[in-house]
């Protein structure tokens, strides 16, 4: 089993919590200024849902390399690093 919670592979997954986080809170805010106070309440309650639609719309309007959509794939790579380490780590068991 992999153990997430010491060392580098903690700090990084901790880093990972706080940015999706923050991208969850941009979305609400994103969601609120452009679509009302109806849409910006539905993304505070529905994360994911709301993450991806945004996306696609972003996607669709400004093309795949735009702030937002270049925000969750750091994020994604950086879960993907936690998990490469994690994997090398020695385990508990």
């Amino acid at each position: 089993m992999k153990n997430f919670r010491d060392g580098f592979t903690g700090v990084l997954m901790v880093i990972a919590y706080i940015l999706m986080g923050l991208y969850h809170l941009w979305t609400a805010i994103l969601a609120f200024s452009n679509y009302g106070i109806v849409w910006g309440i539905l993304a505070l309650c529905v994360p994911i849902v709301s993450e991806l639609l945004l996306n696609g719309i972003y996607i669709g309007v400004l093309g795949f390399f735009n702030s937002y959509t270049l925000a969750i794939i750091g994020i994604f790579i950086l879960y993907g690093i936690a998990f490469i380490i994690a994997s090398k780590e020695k385990t508990n068991g």
